[in-house]
């Protein structure tokens, strides 16, 4: 088996991270991002979320939603409700979908505004 990646652009990075009770816990939310920067705008974005869904989802709307947006992410007041809207997380023994929406806005924060830093 083979696994090709391509070489990316120096304007492009990606960040990685995850919210889980303790160390070596399965990640209650997590997100994988792919940013293409325009000095600290995101010119373009691929994200993919964990852990708040019942399975991996790439966030097509939210990440179109980034396009044009400074870094760090200032008050985006729209990023929850768009969070719910795109990944419908659902109640689940132990977390409630609102905390599931929470945790994702979170990590989504962390994790673009690690690039701010890059």
């Amino acid at each position: 088996m083979q696994v090709r990646v391509p070489k990316q652009k120096p304007s492009v990075y990606w960040s990685f991270s995850e919210l889980s009770r303790r160390h070596g816990d399965f990640a209650l939310a997590g997100l994988a991002a792919l940013v293409e920067k325009d000095g600290e705008r995101i010119a373009a974005a691929r994200l993919v979320y964990f852990g708040c869904t019942d399975c991996a989802k790439v966030a097509s709307s939210i990440s179109q939603k980034l396009r044009g947006q400074a870094l760090p992410l200032g008050d985006c007041d729209w990023l929850s409700d768009a969070i719910a809207a795109e990944l419908k997380p659902v109640d689940t023994p132990g977390l409630k979908a609102r905390t599931k929406v929470q945790l994702a806005n979170a990590v989504t924060r962390r994790t673009l505004n690690d690039l701010h830093m890059t």
